[in-house]
């Protein structure tokens, strides 16, 4: 059944050509076998995108960037917390302005790459020059990658800062461990200082 929404290619000197109900929407293909004819249909690309399509990279492109300014909001008020602290030393201070660094490049390159999804859908849309295209998401892609980097620095600067904490409080608990075995010992034998 042929309707105005088909393009129908059809058998014209051995080659298949339009016939005039073209659309955009799909290409058919006829076949013979056994007689009997047989109709294909292929969808093909659309030259323009619908709303929703690109609703959906406007709305990736807005959660990004809402979630890396709730990212950045919340690590400047931790590091204001960490560098207004009396509990640090210089040592700690140093670590959590490195951490303050990375997350804040972190969270603004999640807003950066929020821009440039809705940027490189209308680029695609508009598919007049498909090297921009391909340049422009490589480089989103590269972006991508470098927050990956980012985070996984993140998580193993913060390990290993991590540990080496834990390692000086079990060594200040073994200090007073001894020191506590230590009075205990005076206080049996009747010496108390």
């Amino acid at each position: 059944m042929m309707t105005p929404d088909m393009r129908i290619l059809q058998p014209a000197n051995g080659k298949y050509a339009e016939s005039k109900s073209a659309s955009k929407s799909f290409a058919a293909s006829h076949c013979c076998h056994d007689n009997q004819n047989y109709e294909f249909r292929f969808p093909i690309r659309m030259e323009q995108q619908t709303v929703d399509e690109s609703l959906v990279a406007i709305t990736a492109g807005v959660g990004l960037i809402v979630i890396g300014l709730s990212f950045l909001r919340w690590n400047v008020r931790e590091w204001q917390a960490a560098k207004n602290s009396d509990l640090h030393d210089d040592h700690d201070r140093q670590h959590y302005y490195k951490r303050f660094r990375r997350r804040v490049q972190t969270s603004s390159l999640l807003i950066f790459v929020g821009v440039l999804l809705p940027i490189g859908d209308w680029l695609i849309e508009r598919g007049k020059n498909p090297q921009v295209a391909t340049i422009f998401w490589s480089v989103v892609l590269l972006l991508v990658l470098w927050i990956m980097l980012l985070a996984f620095a993140d998580m193993v600067s913060t390990r290993s800062y991590s540990r080496l904490e834990l390692s000086k409080i079990q060594q200040k608990k073994r200090e007073l461990e001894r020191q506590l075995t230590q009075i205990k010992t005076r206080s049996s034998n009747g010496h108390l200082n």
